[in-house]
């Protein structure tokens, strides 16, 4: 699967087949979601798993053109910041072993220390689709 951040489309091969998704599309059998492009100014969130139920310690991996750039472990409560983001575009990839990897992208602009929408990131196993949404963060108290 490769990330376009260039033009924030996702292109790859999912269980569905190829596609080429644009960044105002939604969930996909592929377990694919991509957020709408608007901008945001902090990258924070949780990570969940189909009941609701947060996912201690998934990773979370920053890619900028395809490359890692920055991977972090979730808290226990399944919470995840990433205030070290400068801006531009980057593809988040969360990855718990035993679920369905979630990849989406994220558009910074001017940078901000506190965190107001985050990122409520749903991982799914078999054949279900993992995904996030945007979120106020007041949500994941």
């Amino acid at each position: 699967m490769v990330a376009d951040e260039e033009n924030a489309h996702l292109i790859g091969d999912g269980l569905c087949g190829s596609f080429i998704v644009a960044a105002d599309c939604g969930f996909f059998c592929n377990g694919v979601h991509i957020t709408p492009d608007k901008p945001i100014h902090h990258v924070c969130g949780i990570v969940n798993n189909e009941l609701g139920e947060p996912i201690p310690n998934a990773r979370v991996a920053v890619l900028k053109k395809g490359q890692e750039s920055i991977a972090l472990e979730a808290g226990k409560d399944g919470k995840f910041p990433l205030e070290q983001l400068e801006a531009g575009k980057y593809t988040l990839q969360v990855h718990e072993d035993g679920y369905l990897d979630a990849y989406f992208a994220v558009l910074i602009v001017k940078p901000r220390t506190k965190c107001e929408r985050a990122f409520q990131v749903g991982l799914a196993v078999g054949m279900g689709c993992s995904g996030a949404n945007l979120v106020g963060a007041k949500k994941l108290k």
